[in-house]
């Protein structure tokens, strides 16, 4: 129930209150557009590295498949925003009890913060959830030993990293 009402608290904005581009989101929104358009990883034609790829390459998918509409990128963040919740109240649980696990998802269902970058063409959202799954998984493989679990761990922290 959590995860809807995080989804719902997402999307409300995005769809109610559009975003601009502006600042550091022009940058992604070109890099990106230049992406799904075939022209590489460039802003105004420009061959460039000011910014890290995960985001444009993710915003550029949606891009290629809905058109350069940023609300499904948005709502694409609101999705991931959702899960970072559910992965919150894991690490909750597995570090601390239930009730851990459920503060933690609270709060990261409400946080102000954490609700309204979904909306913006930044990398918090990415941020949350790819440092949330290395955090967890890192203490499961920890206490459980499980080598895919390392290596999930660090594939999330490679994409934390390129975010």
């Amino acid at each position: 129930m959590l995860f809807f009402i995080a989804l719902l608290l997402r999307l409300v904005p995005t769809i109610f209150f559009p975003s601009s581009v502006s600042g550091d989101n022009f940058q992604y929104n070109q890099i990106a557009t230049s992406l799904a358009e075939g022209k590489g990883y460039s802003i105004e034609g420009q061959p460039t590295a000011v910014r890290e790829p995960v985001l444009p390459f993710l915003t550029s998918i949606t891009y290629r498949l809905f058109g350069q509409d940023l609300r499904w990128m948005f709502g694409f963040q609101a999705i991931l925003g959702a899960i970072t919740v559910l992965l919150a109240y894991w690490l909750g649980q597995e570090v601390f009890s239930k009730k851990a696990g459920w503060f933690a998802a609270t709060l990261t269902a409400i946080y102000p913060n954490l609700i309204l970058f979904t909306r913006t063409l930044l990398t918090e959202t990415l941020v949350a959830l790819f440092l949330t799954i290395f955090t967890l998984t890192l203490i499961k493989a920890i206490k459980e030993k499980k080598n895919n679990l390392y290596i999930i761990s660090g594939l999330s922290l490679g994409l934390l990293i390129l975010t």
